[in-house]
């Protein structure tokens, strides 16, 4: 992912700030990996509905305690944490494709992509979260 080095001024995260201790990747068991390679190269809005379909059914078959909306929002989620690895053209067209976006940066076509110090804080701060620190605890 190409994250730029400097010159952005301060951007909004509303997603990423406001929700980062809630999302849904919180609560709901993470899709493997695996599962969105093939969403990287998709193109056609009919191949990416059809596939979002298959990744809802594969996720249900995994997790039979999870309502079919459950299953969706944990397949977004996972789509749009997943595109965040690649660079900002692809992760703008799967996160249009797949109407989803990243669960800390937001939407690439709302926010922007990150810029490197937004990217840290919020790594940062999601390790702290995972660790049970508060932001000033070292």
């Amino acid at each position: 992912m190409g994250i730029p080095t400097g010159g952005e001024g301060p951007r909004e995260r509303t997603r990423a700030q406001s929700s980062l201790p809630l999302a849904p990747v919180g609560y709901l068991p993470m899709p493997k990996a695996r599962s969105y390679e093939r969403v990287i190269e998709i193109t056609d809005p009919d191949a990416a509905r059809a596939c979002f379909a298959e990744l809802v059914y594969e996720y249900c078959q995994e997790h039979p305690a999870v309502t079919v909306d459950e299953a969706q929002t944990a397949v977004r989620v996972g789509i749009g944490y997943f595109a965040g690895y690649f660079d900002n053209a692809t992760r703008e067209r799967v996160e249009r494709m797949f109407e989803c976006e990243h669960p800390y940066f937001g939407s690439i076509a709302k926010n922007g992509p990150p810029t490197a110090s937004e990217a840290l804080e919020i790594g940062i701060a999601f390790g702290r979260l995972v660790r049970g620190k508060s932001d000033g605890d070292a």
